[in-house]
């Protein structure tokens, strides 16, 4: 079986480049932002992994949570996100990590934040569960891990994975594919292939909660808030999680 390098789409000189305009252009969307200042207080130390060029990084302190470190795989992106920090004046570390390998201490942030549905980016399963197993790690007791994804219960694909379920069932599924749930997406606007992993809400709750993590809110973007026009032409709707990591774990 053939198994999709999922860092390499962020090497794509589109791809790149919509991260990138996105900082100036999009900016924290407004469900973000209610999620933050609802659940983190402006004095939380924050990781944010998979901060891409930093768009939810720049977006977070300048709303205030000062105390914040942006990771991300690609160091393309890494580059220019301290670049805009030094010219902005901007007091924030950025460096190259892979989520799954996350260098850090034990305990070392009480929020963990994983934006634009980052952790399904990454492929195979075993993968996107040492992600969390690294993210519950470096959490403080009590953490907050939160992050978004789309779901497969959702009603317009719902068709859509039916047929998928079919294929794999019969063994004529895409042979690039790891897992059920997952896609190579073209996006049409900027020309460029994808991976993405679409859980169902019940594969979501299992991956937190046997690895340390209670559910303590979920909530679709557009139950939160309307999006502008931006946010929307950048992203699709999403759930939103904030997960608790258990003392007792």
């Amino acid at each position: 079986m053939k198994i999709y390098n999922g860092a390499k789409y962020y090497e794509n000189e589109q791809a790149q480049k919509q991260y990138k305009d996105a900082v100036n252009k999009v900016g924290l969307w407004g469900s973000e932002k209610i999620v933050f200042e609802e659940f983190v207080g402006r004095d939380k130390k924050i990781l944010d992994v998979g901060c891409g060029a930093g768009r939810t990084t720049f977006g977070l302190y300048k709303l205030g949570y000062k105390n914040i470190v942006g990771v991300d795989l690609c160091e393309d992106f890494i580059k220019f996100a301290k670049n805009y920090a030094k010219n902005n004046n901007f007091n924030i570390n950025f460096q190259t990590e892979d989520a799954t390998k996350l260098n850090f201490p034990e305990h070392s942030f009480d929020v963990v934040f994983f934006s634009f549905n980052g952790l399904m980016c990454i492929p195979g399963e075993e993968n996107r569960i040492n992600a969390v197993k690294n993210v519950y790690k470096i959490l403080k007791p009590n953490g907050l891990f939160i992050f978004t994804t789309h779901s497969r219960e959702d009603e317009q694909f719902l068709d859509y994975w039916k047929e998928e379920q079919e294929k794999w069932n019969i063994g004529v599924q895409d042979d690039s594919l790891i897992d059920f749930g997952d896609r190579i997406k073209q996006n049409d606007k900027n020309g460029y292939t994808f991976f993405i992993h679409i859980p169902s809400n019940i594969e979501v709750y299992n991956l937190l909660s046997n690895n340390g993590f209670a559910i303590i809110y979920n909530k679709a973007r557009n139950e939160i808030v309307v999006e502008n026009q931006a946010v929307q032409d950048f992203s699709s709707n999403c759930i939103f999680y904030v997960a608790r990591k258990n003392e007792t774990n």
